[in-house]
C-alpha cells in the first residue's frame, strides 16, 4: 500500500480477524455450553471481528489516520510459471528475516512462559501448578477480570498462556482441569468442582475476549517491527481495551442484570460523546490558527 496511514490502519486491525489458532478454543468452550448451537456462537464471534475491525478503521479514519483520497489502482503483472530458484531464494530470505526478528521474541517469552508456570516463587520445580508463579500473579490480578465474569486465577492463568499461542488455552483447560480426553474436557468445564468452569454468560464473555484481546506474541514483535513503538503500543491498548469494554457489556447482557448493562453502557457513550466533542473543538482550532486572512471572523 502506497499511503502509509492505510498500510497502519490494515495492521492495526488485521489481529482483529479471527484466525485458525483461536478456533480450538471457540469450539471446545461453545461445545460445552452450547451444544448444537455452537455453530451459531462461532459465527457470531467471526462477524463481531469483522464488525469491530470495520468501526475501528472508521474511527481511524475520522481522528489520526486519514488517508488520502488517492484512487487506489493495482497493476497486474503478467502470468508466469515461477521459476525454482527465485521461489527458494525468496523463501530463504523470509526465513531468515523471521527468525532473526521475531523468533528471538518468540523463543524467549516461550521460555519465561514455561518457567513461571512451572517453578514457584522459590524457584524451585513444581507438579501443582497452583503453586506456580503464573497461578500466583493470576491470583493477584484475577480482580481485574470480576466485572467480565472471569475472575478465576486459572482462567487468567490461561489467557496469559494464550498470549504465546492461541491453541494453548486449550492446553491449560487439559492442565487445570486434568482432562484425560476432548469429551472429559467438555464435560468438566460445565462442572462446579472443575478448576475451570462457565456458566453461558461467562463462557461468551470469555469468548468475545480471546477474539479480541492482544494477539500472540509473533504477531507483536511483528507489529513493533513495522509500526514502531508508537503504534504498535496504540494497537495493543486499543485491542486489550475494546476486549474489556465488549466482554464486560456481553456477560453485563446475558447474566440477566439490565441495570448495570444500562449504566455502563450510558458511561461510556458519555466517554464516546466527550471525546468526539473534545476533537470537532480541537480540529476547528486548528483550522482557525492555520486561516491567515480571516482572523476576524475565527472564534
Amino acid at each position: 500500500m502506497a499511503d502509509k496511514n492505510m498500510r497502519i490502519k490494515t495492521a492495526l486491525i488485521t489481529p482483529f480477524m479471527s484466525c485458525t489458532a483461536k478456533l480450538p478454543v471457540y469450539s471446545v468452550v461453545a461445545s460445552a455450553l452450547f451444544g448444537i448451537k455452537s455453530i451459531f456462537v462461532i459465527f457470531a464471534l467471526y462477524l463481531l471481528g469483522v464488525i469491530v475491525a470495520v468501526l475501528l478503521a472508521l474511527i481511524y479514519e475520522k481522528t489520526i489516520l486519514k488517508s488520502k483520497s488517492d484512487n487506489f489502482l493495482i497493476e497486474f503483472p503478467s502470468l508466469q510459471p515461477p521459476k525454482l530458484k527465485n521461489v527458494l531464494k525468496t523463501s530463504l530470505t523470509a526465513s531468515k528475516q523471521f527468525i532473526s526478528k521475531v523468533f528471538g521474541v518468540v523463543l524467549a517469552m516461550s521460555v519465561i512462559i514455561w518457567l513461571i508456570t512451572n517453578i514457584g516463587f522459590d524457584f524451585k520445580l513444581t507438579s501443582n501448578i497452583e503453586q506456580s508463579i503464573l497461578y500466583q500473579i493470576s491470583l493477584k490480578i484475577s480482580w481485574l477480570f470480576t466485572p467480565i465474569g472471569l475472575n478465576s486465577p486459572a482462567i487468567v492463568s490461561c489467557l496469559i498462556v494464550g498470549l504465546i499461542a492461541k491453541e494453548l488455552i486449550v492446553s491449560a483447560f487439559i492442565m487445570f482441569n486434568k482432562a484425560t480426553s476432548t469429551a472429559s474436557l467438555i464435560a468438566s468445564l460445565t462442572m462446579l468442582g472443575s478448576c475451570i468452569h462457565f456458566t453461558n454468560a461467562s463462557a461468551l464473555s470469555f469468548l468475545v475476549f480471546v477474539l479480541l484481546y492482544s494477539p500472540c506474541i509473533s504477531t507483536i514483535a511483528v507489529q513493533f517491527k513495522e509500526l514502531g513503538k508508537k503504534y504498535a503500543i496504540l494497537g495493543l491498548i486499543v485491542q486489550n481495551l475494546t476486549a474489556y469494554i465488549l466482554a464486560m457489556l456481553t456477560f453485563v447482557l446475558f447474566s440477566g442484570d439490565i441495570i448495570p448493562f444500562l449504566i455502563i453502557f450510558l458511561v461510556f457513550l458519555a466517554i464516546f460523546f466527550a471525546f468526539y466533542f473534545m476533537f470537532i473543538k480541537f480540529k476547528k482550532k486548528d483550522v482557525c490558527s492555520s486561516c491567515l486572512n480571516c482572523r476576524k471572523n475565527c472564534h
